[in-house]
């Protein structure tokens, strides 16, 4: 059963000061928006290639990530959209 953004109002017993902001379940292909901001893993698992790809390599093709915190413990977050439009560009 695919994920839904929205519950459907007819399965969730709902306040009537509800009702005017549930959206009727019309399929059951609802889009799932993704996350905005990608772990290092997250977009390795995306791109289907290594983590150690995604360190090394990424950045010098072009991928730039985003760096949180400092030293050995600052993590690596890529946007969303800024990986897909960098996926796109390697369209040969």
């Amino acid at each position: 059963m695919p994920i839904r953004d929205t519950p459907c109002h007819e399965s969730i017993a709902q306040p009537s000061a509800w009702a005017p902001l549930a959206t009727p379940c019309d399929s059951d292909l609802t889009m799932v928006t993704p996350r905005s901001m990608l772990t290092a893993k997250e977009a390795a698992d995306f791109l289907n290639v290594s983590l150690t790809w995604i360190y090394r390599d990424a950045p010098k093709l072009g991928l730039a990530g985003y760096k949180f915190g400092r030293g050995k413990n600052a993590k690596l977050r890529f946007k969303y959209s800024e990986v897909v439009k960098w996926l796109e560009q390697q369209k040969i």
